[in-house]
């Protein structure tokens, strides 16, 4: 399965990987809602994070202020369901919603998949939260010492994870 984020439709392609690598569009996953910025006029569906087991899709929506989560069907039958039944297999659950103006862009998941982290570029900062309740536990400020233009786009781990 493929899960693609489309920033100026805020949106959530969800696609099966074909043999020969192909891909076969099955629907459309779409974000409503805004925020208080001025670049947050609608959904800006950014990043998508499965987890391993494939039972959670994060997607980071930029423009609503939250990180939308959806529950996974068994992923052999998300994979061979026909398309027509693929929404039967994705569940929307409550998204964890920050801080109206944070615009979360990207986040990448623990090696444990407790926490999430987060990089949001609206607010300049890195949030920690933790994955099973959604509670943010720990804010840095990324912003410049200086003035001048600053909009965190990615988060990766270190190849030591730390």
């Amino acid at each position: 399965m493929v899960f693609a984020s489309s920033y100026p439709r805020g949106s959530i392609d969800v696609l099966r990987l074909e043999e020969g690598g192909r891909l076969q569009a099955l629907t459309r996953l779409q974000r409503s809602g805004s925020g208080p910025h001025p670049e947050q006029t609608g959904p800006h569906a950014h990043c998508c994070t499965v987890t391993k087991g494939e039972g959670l899709l994060y997607v980071c929506d930029l423009g609503t202020d939250e990180i939308a989560r959806y529950e996974l069907a068994d992923p052999a039958w998300l994979r061979a369901a026909p398309s027509g039944q693929i929404m039967e297999g994705i569940s929307p659950l409550e998204p964890i919603r920050l801080s109206p103006g944070t615009g979360p862009r990207h986040m990448v998941l623990s090696e444990d998949e407790a926490w999430l982290y987060v990089a949001c570029e609206l607010g300049n900062q890195v949030l920690s939260i933790q994955a099973l309740d959604g509670r943010v536990s720990q804010v840095l400020d990324c912003r410049p010492r200086k003035e001048g233009f600053c909009a965190l786009s990615s988060i990766r781990f270190s190849r030591d994870k730390r």
